[in-house]
C-alpha cells in the first residue's frame, strides 16, 4: 500500500492507494476537513468510518456511506460531535454503483455492530438487496477496506 501524507504529517491527511485497485482511501483528521475538501482528483463514492480515536485506539465509531465525497463530512462536522477522525474509502460509479455502495455499508455496519469493543453510532443494519452478479464485488471491496483499515493501525474494526 502507498500512503502519500498531504503537508508531511504523519498525523495529518493520508491518501492511500494499493497497486491494481482503484480504491481511494482517505484518512482525514477533523480539524483538516476544509483542507481535504481542497484536495484534486479524489472520487465520491464510497464508505466510510467517523471514529473517536487515540493513538489506533478507537471509542465509538460510526459507518456510512457516500455519493458526495469528502463533502458528506461537513453535515456530520455540525451534527456528530464525537469523531476526530474519518477514514474514507472511495471509487468513481463505474466501480461502485448504487448497489455495491448499499451492501459495503450494510457490510461495514454489521461488522462494527458484530466485531468492535467499542461504541457505535449506528442503531440499525440495513439489508440491502445485492444481485448474486455483484456479491463477489462487494465481498472484494470489504476484504479489501479491513485490509487498509489494519495497515492504517486501526485494529479494532479488523
Amino acid at each position: 500500500m502507498t500512503v502519500r501524507l498531504i503537508g508531511s504529517d504523519p498525523d495529518g491527511i493520508r491518501i492511500c492507494h494499493v497497486e491494481g485497485e482503484s480504491l481511494t482511501t482517505v484518512v482525514v483528521p477533523r480539524e483538516l476537513l476544509s483542507e481535504a475538501k481542497r484536495l484534486p482528483d479524489i472520487p465520491k463514492r464510497g464508505i466510510y468510518y467517523l471514529l473517536d480515536e487515540d493513538h489506533g485506539v478507537i471509542g465509538r465509531v460510526y459507518a456510512g456511506q457516500t455519493t458526495q465525497g469528502l463533502a458528506r463530512l461537513d453535515s456530520h462536522k455540525s451534527r456528530k460531535e464525537f469523531w476526530n477522525k474519518a477514514v474514507m474509502f472511495l471509487d468513481d460509479e463505474s466501480n461502485m454503483d448504487r448497489d455495491v455502495l448499499d451492501a459495503l455499508e450494510a457490510d461495514a455496519i454489521g461488522y462494527v455492530r458484530t466485531h468492535g469493543s467499542y461504541e457505535t453510532d449506528n442503531l440499525e443494519t440495513p439489508q440491502p438487496y445485492v444481485s448474486p452478479y455483484k456479491e463477489q464485488t462487494v465481498k472484494r471491496l470489504h476484504k479489501s477496506i479491513l485490509f487498509r483499515m489494519a495497515v492504517l493501525g486501526y485494529v479494532c474494526i479488523r
